[in-house]
C-alpha cells in the first residue's frame, strides 16, 4: 500500500502517485508487464491495476479499482514517467492519459 494512488476521469485519465514510491512503481512495471504479469498499486482511498495488453483500455470495476491495460509500445514512456519528482507527464503513446507525481 502507498500513500497516494489515485485516478481521475474528469479530463481524460489522470493517474496520480506519490514521489516516494514512483521510481519503485516504474521499476516494478518494467519487471512485470513484459512477462505477462500485472501490478496493483493501492492507497487507502483508491487503487490502480496495470495489466499487459495488446491495446490500451481503462475500466473501473464495481469495487472502485481502475484497471489500466498497457500495450508493449507504451511501456517505455510509462516507466519513464515514474520519476521521484513532482510533475505531470502527458503520455503521447496513450492519448488522453497523464501521469501525475505529487
Amino acid at each position: 500500500m502507498v500513500d497516494v494512488a489515485e485516478w481521475d476521469l474528469t479530463e481524460g485519465l489522470t493517474l496520480r502517485f506519490g514521489t516516494k514510491p514512483a521510481e519503485r512503481i516504474g521499476r516494478t512495471l518494467r519487471g512485470r508487464l513484459p512477462f505477462g504479469y500485472g501490478l496493483l498499486v493501492a492507497s487507502a482511498q483508491q487503487a490502480v491495476g496495470f495489466l499487459p495488453a495488446d491495446e490500451f483500455s481503462a475500466e473501473q470495476s464495481e469495487d472502485g479499482i481502475l484497471t489500466v491495460s498497457i500495450p508493449d509500445a507504451a511501456l517505455d514512456e510509462l516507466v519513464a514517467a515514474f520519476r521521484p519528482v513532482a510533475g505531470r507527464t502527458p503520455m503521447t503513446s496513450l492519448p488522453g492519459v497523464t501521469i501525475e507525481i505529487v
